[in-house]
């Protein structure tokens, strides 16, 4: 009963110890997530100050068309600069959330190990 005990208490430690750091990190991930969405809008602000000077220079019809093509082409490689930034912030996620996990498993194994030299 003594062993079940110290295992619970020593997991609700381990638990709580990787909870604040991950607190302290939130911070410093906030800060970055913040800067990046700001230059993701400027660089939308950008492309859309584009298309409204392409507009206004346009003189007929197959000018807008162009102007129209360029801000869907800048677009699209815009979608496809975030999706691969995303892909990559899921497998870093992913990654971290498998470090973890093994991290665990190992303390558990080693909590385990020591449980049965005990009996």
């Amino acid at each position: 009963m003594k062993i079940k005990i110290t295992s619970a208490l020593l997991l609700s430690m381990f638990v709580s110890m990787s909870a604040n750091a991950q607190e302290e990190q939130s911070g410093e991930k906030f800060s970055a997530h913040k800067a990046e969405m700001i230059g993701q809008l400027n660089k939308e602000k950008s492309m859309i100050d584009a298309s409204i000077s392409c507009i206004n220079s346009a003189a007929k019809k197959e000018d807008m068309q162009k102007c129209h093509e360029q801000r869907k082409a800048s677009m699209d490689a815009l979608r496809q600069e975030r999706e691969a930034m995303q892909k990559k912030r899921m497998g870093e996620k992913k990654e971290r959330l498998q470090k973890e996990l093994n991290e665990i498993d190992a303390k558990s194994a080693k909590m385990g190990e020591r449980n049965s030299t005990q009996k």
